[in-house]
């Protein structure tokens, strides 16, 4: 074997898991599925999770690892220095104990009582955040988290509805999300908001209680990949204290692309812009863009708002698309600044540049460097002239 050997480790979603999309405790072979990610991912006999554990096994692939800071040894924990608690790895298993999501697919539903991972692994998840510090937490989902509920599906098809004012609404009201936000409309957390809005709360206050200085969730199951990022609001009411901002990575690498504008209020964009004025940021500048014979590079003030605005649609000679522009947030508010991003323009749709749907295979990368103190994150393209699709960087 290869010195020094490399710790592999993952968790699962959908096609590894069963049968297919939307596929949760409900399934007949979770006991056999779970055998067989022991065995591929060369499990020992001594972890939890093993069928070696006889009646003491853990029910679901969940699990965490703790990687030292690499250098001089540290007089603590998380303290900075070599030996201390650099990354914390967690593994959360979003199929064995996931309730029905969907009304169509005619299995019984939960209404508010729905569950991304059953009372056991939310016990569990709860001591890796609060008890154990590191430097950087990343936490490993099947399905992506930060996509708020999608607004293309007709609300009372998601099993975790429980009518106007309930549960579901109050969830994404809680964490700032109206009726403007949106997300995949294939599988995720938002489906169940209830749930979403607890592991974002729980993440929260991890970061307040000086458990971890960032937090980056790893994600697949879409066919495609992006960058995302969102600020956790205050939580004043509550234990789980100042605002947050915390990043995501979806990746899957598997030979396939998927063309299609999908929205996501929480991608990562060069410049935010409203719609023409109307308050809510949640589109892409198109860089650049040319407005009456000139050409912008950045937000400027034209199209009469009078604020800095942008288009935010295009044609194939950069002149900006008849009515679609928007003004710009304030580049302070962007919660990552342009000049710590990089892109191509290959593989994209939606017009956004952080969003890579045609690559024939797209990887998700996640780089620390502990001297610059920084995070890199990226969608990786091998296949195509630009390997490199999409990329941020942030500071620990």
């Amino acid at each position: 074997l290869a010195e020094p050997q490399i710790p592999v480790t993952g968790t699962w979603d959908d096609n590894d898991f069963g049968e297919g999309e939307a596929q949760g405790n409900d399934y007949d072979c979770l006991a056999s599925s779970q055998a067989e990610f022991v065995h591929h991912m060369s499990v020992p006999e001594s972890d939890p999770r093993h069928p070696a554990q006889g009646d003491g096994q853990r029910f679901g692939v969940y699990g965490s690892h703790m990687f030292a800071r690499p250098g001089p040894t540290a007089a603590s924990a998380g303290g900075g220095g070599g030996g201390a608690n650099g990354i914390h790895v967690i593994n959360l298993d979003a199929r064995s104990h996931r309730s029905p999501t969907l009304t169509t697919r005619g299995v019984p539903c939960e209404g508010a009582f729905s569950t991304m991972l059953g009372d056991e692994q939310w016990a569990w998840l709860e001591q890796e955040l609060l008890t154990k510090k590191s430097t950087i937490k990343v936490i490993a989902s099947g399905t992506p988290i930060l996509p708020p509920t999608t607004r293309e599906r007709t609300i009372t098809d998601h099993c975790a509805y429980d009518g106007p004012g309930g549960t579901f609404d109050g969830a994404n009201e809680a964490i700032g999300e109206g009726l403007k936000f949106t997300g995949t409309k294939y599988e995720g957390w938002g489906e169940i908001p209830q749930d979403r809005t607890r592991l974002l709360r729980l993440v929260q206050k991890s970061m307040n209680a000086g458990m971890a200085k960032r937090v980056v969730f790893l994600s697949g199951e879409q066919h495609w990949g992006e960058l995302m990022a969102m600020k956790i609001p205050e939580d004043a009411e509550e234990e789980e204290g100042a605002a947050q901002v915390v990043y995501e990575v979806t990746a899957s690498g598997i030979d396939q692309n998927w063309i299609e504008d999908v929205d996501n209020s929480h991608r990562v964009r060069v410049r935010s812009a409203d719609s023409r004025g109307d308050g809510f940021y949640d589109k892409e500048c198109n860089f650049p863009f040319v407005s009456e014979g000139v050409a912008y590079n950045d937000c400027a003030d034209v199209f009469d708002s009078g604020m800095p605005a942008c288009a935010t649609r295009t044609s194939s000679d950069n002149s900006a698309a008849d009515g679609q522009w928007g003004n710009c947030l304030p580049a302070e508010q962007e919660l990552v600044p342009r000049d710590r991003q990089r892109y191509s323009l290959e593989n994209k749709c939606a017009d956004s540049y952080h969003f890579t749907c045609s690559a024939q295979a797209n990887f998700g990368t996640m780089v620390v460097d502990w001297e610059a103190e920084t995070i890199t994150l990226s969608i990786r393209t091998p296949h195509h002239n630009s390997p490199m699709a999409s990329e941020i960087t942030v500071d620990i």
